[in-house]
């Protein structure tokens, strides 16, 4: 969008958005001003990219969040923003969740494809789960390692597969009684 007049309110707003570590492309959508004039916005203020001082930042954040209109736009797009990630994540799932009831292999061919088609699907899960909890801000708590049970992976001796295998052939034995 060409503007030929940049407001005061949204010249701060894209250099607290600068100085918060948006890309000049976010910045430029959510604020109408083009690429080329935030970056003759931000070479006159010598605002670069998360690096503006907190003074200045705290400044133009406040002035920006006094403006009862700039909250309430702020409010609409976080909840238009969550929504989205919500029903994109439950049709990816639902997607996914149906497609899987699908795959059957009949031979190695399509065995392989079949692996590839659940390789993608727990790829699209695993995004849309960050998606999830990044918009939902759940991505800042960190799991505890030492809650973590510990796998200790060793070879078997030969005594102690001859043990199972006895175990094993009791079990079947039992089994057919």
């Amino acid at each position: 969008m060409t503007r030929s007049h940049i407001t005061p309110i949204l010249k701060k707003k894209a250099i607290t958005m600068r100085a918060a570590g948006f890309t000049q492309t976010v910045i430029s959508d959510r604020t109408g001003i083009s690429v080329s004039s935030l970056k003759r916005l931000f070479k006159s203020y010598s605002v670069e990219k998360g690096k503006l001082k907190q003074s200045v930042v705290n400044k133009a954040t406040d002035e920006l969040l006094q403006d009862a209109q700039t909250i309430e736009v702020i409010k609409r797009e976080a909840a238009s923003l969550l929504l989205d990630d919500l029903a994109l994540v439950k049709r990816l799932r639902l997607v996914m969740a149906n497609a899987s009831d699908l795959l059957e292999a009949s031979d190695v061919t399509e065995a392989l494809q079949v692996m590839r088609a659940v390789s993608a699907g727990a790829v699209a899960l695993k995004s849309t789960s960050e998606t999830l909890r990044k918009s939902l801000g759940l991505d800042n708590e960190k799991e505890s390692i030492s809650d973590l049970p510990e796998l200790t992976i060793r070879v078997l001796t030969k005594g102690e597969i001859l043990s199972l295998q006895d175990k094993a052939s009791q079990l079947s034995k039992a089994s057919h009684q």
